[in-house]
């Protein structure tokens, strides 16, 4: 949870320095993996079988980690090449604690410090609530997915992973992959 509010602050110049905001995005894609046999676990349980049985191919060296779940190269049986989401085990029970920890210090915080525009320490804990339950809700991200590739699929500039619903749950998300270059790592 604090490294996924690190990673909110990251976006956020307006309301901390540039240079820590600078700093804090290095938690953007840098997060301690977890062993994939630990992550195959959360696999099993979502989709009820191994990648082994669900996938032609799967790289168990993942591709990215972050605060809440790890990506996977992998290969569909029909041969589609995908991106493989999996959340994290135990993290919605982690999140609920230091979310509750976080509720408690900005009620300490409440009236006692100052931040730029309307916002207090209060509701920036609400809102991260909100929108890490959105985030640990794949399907939520699928039909986000879904509906953006509706919105551009005639535009030729953008490109949105098609979603795998057959293989995607709560706590997995399989998706077409593709190949691009991370915005933060486009020049301007």
């Amino acid at each position: 949870t604090f490294v996924k509010l690190g990673q909110i602050l990251s976006t956020r110049p307006d309301l901390i320095r540039i240079e820590t905001a600078r700093e804090l995005s290095n938690l953007q894609d840098r997060v301690a993996t977890l062993p994939f046999e630990t992550m195959e676990e959360v696999l099993r349980e979502a989709l009820g079988a191994s990648a082994e049985e669900l996938f032609a191919s799967f790289d168990t060296t993942p591709v990215a980690s972050a605060s809440l779940s790890q990506v996977y190269r992998a290969t569909l049986h029909e041969g589609q090449e995908v991106a493989v989401k999996i959340q994290r085990p135990g993290i919605q029970a982690t999140i609920r604690s230091d979310i509750h920890i976080l509720h408690s210090l900005a009620t300490l915080l409440e009236g006692r410090i100052e931040l730029p525009g309307v916002y207090t320490p209060v509701a920036i804990v609400q809102e991260l609530e909100r929108a890490i339950a959105q985030e640990l809700d794949f399907w939520q991200e699928a039909r986000n997915a879904a509906r953006f590739r509706e919105c551009f699929f005639e535009d030729q500039d953008v490109v949105v992973p098609r979603i795998h619903r057959r293989w995607t749950s709560s706590r997995v998300l399989v998706m077409e992959r593709i190949r691009v270059t991370p915005l933060s790592q486009i020049a301007d």
